[in-house]
C-alpha cells in the first residue's frame, strides 16, 4: 500500500500557531490513513507492516516554524516562538 497525504497550510505572517495546528491535525490524519491501509491490505498474522506513505504539499512554513519543527522532530516546546 502506498498512502499519500497532501495539504496546504494556511498563509498569513502572524499566523505560525495556526500552521501547527494544522500540521498536527495532518500528521494525525496521515497516521490514521496508514492504520486504516495496512489493516485492509494485511492478511497475515501478527501486526501489519506499515505502508509506504509520502507527506507533501505546502506547508508556508520556514525553518524555525513550528510547523517545521513537529514535522522534523515530533515535538514543539511550550517555549516555541510559535505559541
Amino acid at each position: 500500500a502506498l498512502v499519500v497525504v497532501n495539504t496546504h497550510l494556511f498563509f498569513h505572517p502572524q499566523a505560525d500557531h495556526v500552521r501547527l495546528i494544522q500540521a498536527a491535525a495532518v500528521l494525525d490524519e496521515a497516521r490514521r490513513a496508514k492504520e486504516e491501509a495496512a489493516a485492509r491490505d494485511w492478511a497475515g498474522e501478527g501486526t501489519p507492516p506499515p505502508p509506504a506513505h509520502v507527506l507533501c504539499g505546502d506547508w508556508n512554513s520556514s525553518p524555525d516554524s513550528g510547523a517545521f519543527q513537529l514535522l522534523t522532530a515530533g515535538f514543539v516546546g511550550p517555549d516555541h516562538a510559535c505559541w
